[in-house]
């Protein structure tokens, strides 16, 4: 079995912690930085894959409850609740189903509309150094008019997403999920790099 060279994972880890530290201030996300280990809750190092003329590396990084993935030329970060799963925006009980978080986050006042969900989105990924204008000349901001099917019928879903992308799958594109009842960044995945203007890049995408 091959094992992965301590150096490497040194190095991939070193870069996770570096792309954190320059992009959660600018994001305005609750981190603490420079990110030290013992804030680290979660840490996973992917194996390389050597392609043809490419090599692919990455890994995850959890620091409080933000996991952010680093893969070839992509980034994700989804928001976790405390128990480790998506977070739906709103805490969750224990062993509590996703269903039963959505009943009452519909309950509750929503505080996001459409005009503060292209705000808050554009401000996130402009943090992550994405070029909105070369973005938005490409791509016009679609938002996902999400219902949920509650107890009482069909509501506004407590969730809220904004994408910026071609009908399918598509690796340029951008996505970002909000809870419209507190605000809170969810879900962000922020493309193939293809709209990038920062010299911030991972070590990940490497040219062999």
């Amino acid at each position: 079995m091959l094992t992965t060279p301590l150096a490497y994972k040194y190095v991939t880890i070193m870069a996770m912690m570096s792309q954190i530290n320059y992009h959660a201030p600018r994001m305005h996300l609750p981190i603490d930085v420079p990110v030290k280990e013992q804030d680290i809750r979660f840490l996973h190092v992917a194996s390389p894959i050597v392609m043809t003329n490419w090599v692919d590396i990455g890994g995850r990084l959890q620091v409080k409850n933000y996991s952010f993935t680093f893969a070839a030329d992509w980034r994700q970060i989804y928001n976790l609740d405390d128990f480790g799963k998506h977070s739906l925006g709103i805490p969750a009980q224990e062993k509590e189903s996703g269903n039963s978080i959505m009943e009452r986050a519909s309950l509750m006042k929503y505080t996001v509309n459409t005009n503060d969900l292209y705000r808050l989105a554009t401000n996130w990924i402009a943090g992550l150094d994405v070029d909105i204008a070369k973005l938005e000349a490409i791509y016009r901001p679609v938002i996902d008019d999400q219902q949920f099917h509650s107890k009482r019928g069909l509501v506004p879903s407590p969730l809220m997403s904004i994408e910026w992308k071609r009908p399918g799958y598509d690796p340029k594109g951008v996505r970002v999920e909000v809870s419209a009842v507190s605000g809170e960044l969810l879900t962000l995945y922020d493309g193939n790099g293809s709209f990038h203007n920062s010299e911030q890049v991972f070590i990940q995408g490497s040219r062999i």
